[in-house]
């Protein structure tokens, strides 16, 4: 069913709305979503702003960063693609409150606007992401950084002693909900810093162990902005909608020191050609498994 919305946006100084400075189109047609937005006469606003779709839980407004786009002169047009049903983590089109745009850390200046009729409280805003943003930029001050299982972390925050067992590495496997745990790592790259942030599980790539962490789409907000376009990626959202999950792991034996972007999915020849044309050139598999000509593992983009 075809849908079309029209978001009136509204320049807010200091969490209060001011005038009006834009618009954003939403278009549903076939299970798609595609979000335009114009925004102009802003100048207090230039760079980089970031793009949040809003949401509420318990009462409370969080903020879900999906791209970011360049405001020049005061002005700005943005389109952002996706699923109806996956707009952003597991919240479906319908579940959005609002659009929201700003630097990502202060509220001084921002447009926002509401697909519903009365007005978002940027009042009680919070960005879910900015509690790891945070985190990350703790660790790009740290040479060394320790990770620890859960129960550690727990032990840790009820004012034990640092945990400080070996632990245990089972036998590699596809059992994707096995976390390892990780002695002291030296961080040197941005794609180190993400495995200091997520669990990690293991994999077998061509029957090599390595280790890799499970994302969502929204996910890549952490990765380098060249990289966000991939957030409205066809492919990559069409796998995710399959596996519900994205695979970043470090590559192995000729590809070992290289870092890759992997989505779930079964091998073959028109799923190849397909791949290609979405920026997925890699195939690498993780099971012996198959169905015909078909092997389940990974399409992926080299990051």
């Amino acid at each position: 069913m075809y849908k079309r919305l029209v978001v009136y946006l509204y320049y807010y100084k200091d969490r209060e709305k001011k005038e009006n400075c834009g618009y954003m189109k939403i278009h549903s047609n076939n299970g798609m979503c595609r979000m335009d937005a114009k925004i102009s006469n802003v100048p207090e606003l230039n760079g980089e702003l970031g793009f949040y779709l809003l949401t509420e839980t318990e009462g409370q407004l969080e903020g879900h960063k999906v791209m970011s786009g360049d405001m020049k002169n005061g002005s700005m047009e943005l389109r952002y693609e996706c699923k109806c049903s996956n707009v952003v983590d597991t919240y479906s089109i319908d579940e959005i409150l609002g659009v929201l745009f700003y630097d990502g850390e202060s509220m001084q200046h921002a447009i926002c606007g509401t697909t519903r009729i009365e007005d978002v409280n940027l009042y009680e805003f919070k960005n879910k992401k900015e509690i790891h943003t945070e985190e990350i930029r703790t660790l790009e001050d740290e040479t060394t950084v320790y990770e620890y299982d859960e129960d550690c972390l727990k032990r840790k925050e009820q004012g034990e002693k640092e945990c400080g067992e070996t632990p245990e590495i089972a036998e590699c496997s596809m059992n994707l909900e096995d976390e390892v745990n990780c002695h002291p790592r030296t961080i040197g790259v941005w794609q180190e810093k993400l495995f200091c942030a997520f669990p990690k599980v293991k994999i077998c790539i061509h029957e090599i162990p390595t280790v890799g962490i499970k994302l969502k789409p929204c996910d890549i907000v952490w990765f380098p902005g060249r990289y966000w376009r991939l957030s409205s990626n066809q492919f990559l959202l069409n796998g995710y909608d399959r596996y519900r999950y994205l695979m970043f792991f470090k590559g192995v034996g000729e590809q070992e020191g290289k870092y890759y972007l992997g989505i779930p999915g079964m091998f073959g020849i028109q799923t190849a050609m397909t791949a290609k044309t979405y920026g997925f050139t890699d195939f690498f598999s993780v099971e012996e498994e198959s169905k015909g000509n078909e092997k389940f593992g990974f399409w992926c983009q080299e990051t």
